[in-house]
């Protein structure tokens, strides 16, 4: 599967399809850059399947940023972090989309994160990037269920006063 261009020449312009990829490798999971000027994706171009980030829309040349297997790229909110997956590892990587593309070392987020079906992300983030959502299977849980803890440092405190003797 490679992924595709349509591009128009102007508004209304009937177009024609663009190979992006150039190859005849599987690549899937694209997510455009929030300054639209890259593209996160999946490719079994090295043999694996792995994250990599391309200009976009002239998409020359790829800089691979997993290195042990990745999918399910999601930029963060403001462009300066890339989230994929390595396994069931959410993990993280600092990005700067300004100028030419850099990226830092990926960092391990936490454990039980999960791609769908097509390596559809799972995953995604509160209004403000503060916060992670993951979706989970029935198989992981038996009823699917959120669970948003308000006051917790309160909530916290209150469990360790509880469970001190003499307190």
């Amino acid at each position: 599967m490679n992924l595709w261009l349509w591009r128009t020449e102007s508004p209304g312009a009937a177009g024609a399809p663009i190979d992006f990829s150039q190859n005849g490798e599987a690549e899937h999971g694209a997510r455009l850059s929030p300054n639209d000027k890259y593209l996160a994706y999946t490719s079994t171009v090295g043999g694996g399947v792995e994250v990599y980030v391309r200009p976009f829309p002239e998409g020359t040349g790829r800089m691979r940023i997993s290195s042990a297997g990745g999918s399910a790229p999601v930029w963060g909110p403001d462009g300066k972090e890339l989230f994929f997956l390595e396994n069931n590892t959410l993990m993280r990587v600092s990005v700067s989309t300004t100028g030419n593309f850099s990226f830092g070392t990926p960092e391990r987020l936490f454990d039980q994160a999960s791609a769908g079906p097509g390596q559809v992300p799972r995953y995604g983030f509160a209004g403000d990037g503060q916060r992670f959502l993951t979706v989970e299977t029935k198989r992981e849980f038996t009823e699917p269920r959120v669970r948003v803890v308000q006051n917790w440092l309160e909530e916290f405190r209150h469990t360790l006063r509880s469970s001190t003797p003499g307190k």
